[in-house]
């Protein structure tokens, strides 16, 4: 069960991280590409210290400040921007919803728990990440040449959500055990929704 867990929290990183990458509209060289690599394997590196070397709950309680803060950094000297980096970590974590409620969805139906709810959103993350690849990306990276007020109204909604879900998740749980499918279906729609906006009526 832990080994699926870890795996499980491992590939939900890789997904955000290249998602992150996707989402951001930076001119690839060689150099870049390898200080990217570099930067992920490190993260992931970090994050497998923390997990096994100290207590796996820490390494899932401040996953923000050993993912997703550091991402966002490498992203940031990159790219030479300040903003549009960051939302597009915020992004990629709002797409990451989109694996939870078909797995939670599976695990109840199978009856399996938790294991199954691991394995479900393990089989769904590479065909959701091409997807969100082919149509969100190519909708999503010109918004950082948009002027600065809308990028921020375009992070504002993911920025809300990250909040929302590390507080009520990770430290009240609250939400979740008054009734998962409810939750995550609610957060499903909230998170297709949200999408659309890149690419317009035809989505």
């Amino acid at each position: 069960m832990i080994g699926i867990q870890r795996i499980n929290f491992l590939i939900t990183d890789v997904f955000v991280m290249v998602l992150s990458v996707v989402f951001c509209d930076i001119f690839w060289t060689k150099k870049k590409v390898l200080a990217m690599a570099g930067s992920m394997i490190g993260i992931l590196l970090f994050q497998d210290t923390i997990y096994f070397g100290i207590d796996p709950g820490i390494a899932e309680e401040c996953y923000p400040l050993i993912t997703h803060i550091l991402f966002a950094a490498a992203l940031c000297i990159l790219n030479r921007k300040y903003l549009w980096p960051v939302i597009s970590v915020l992004i990629a974590c709002l797409c990451c919803q989109l694996r939870r409620f078909p797995a939670f969805l599976a695990g109840g139906i199978l009856a399996g728990g938790l294991a199954v709810q691991n394995i479900a959103e393990l089989a769904v993350t590479l065909p959701l990440l091409l997807v969100l690849i082919r149509f969100i990306g190519p909708a999503a990276r010109p918004v950082s040449r948009y002027p600065v007020l809308i990028q921020c109204q375009f992070g504002l909604v993911p920025a809300f959500y990250y909040g929302f879900d590390y507080l009520t998740r990770i430290y009240t749980d609250r939400f979740v055990r008054g009734g998962g499918i409810c939750s995550y279906g609610m957060y499903d729609v909230f998170v297709q929704r949200y999408l659309s906006v890149f690419c317009g009526p035809h989505f």
